[in-house]
């Protein structure tokens, strides 16, 4: 039976024969692509924030040996110095990445 687009008013469904959307449907639907959206927006920043690499080059190295000498926790403190021991001697044998990596984890020991 062919549907006639005057009579789906009438009968209450859509040219398809289903029964129209409410408009809730599409209010719920929006407002959940809205909060997954606020909801990955706010943690990319902190995400990148996290993904940042020290570079390995005497400023920071410099940089990160003040903060560690500020230090007060002994046992942060020590762990820090370890991380900025290995860093340097990474860096002397021109390991950058590796470097890096230890600076970046006496960094995370100051905090």
């Amino acid at each position: 039976m062919i549907i006639r687009p005057e009579q789906c008013a009438e009968r209450g469904v859509t040219e398809k024969g289903e029964p129209p959307r409410k408009l809730e449907d599409n209010d719920m639907i929006r407002t959940t692509i809205i909060a997954v959206m606020l909801a990955g927006a706010s943690a990319v920043p902190s995400f990148s924030a996290s993904m940042a690499m020290m570079k390995c080059d005497n400023d920071s190295m410099t940089k990160v040996q003040s903060q560690v000498d500020a230090m007060t926790d002994a046992a942060k403190k020590k762990t820090a110095m370890k991380s900025l021991a290995m860093a340097q001697t990474d860096m002397k044998a021109h390991k950058m990445k590796s470097c890096a990596t230890h600076m970046n984890n006496a960094m995370k020991s100051t905090m």
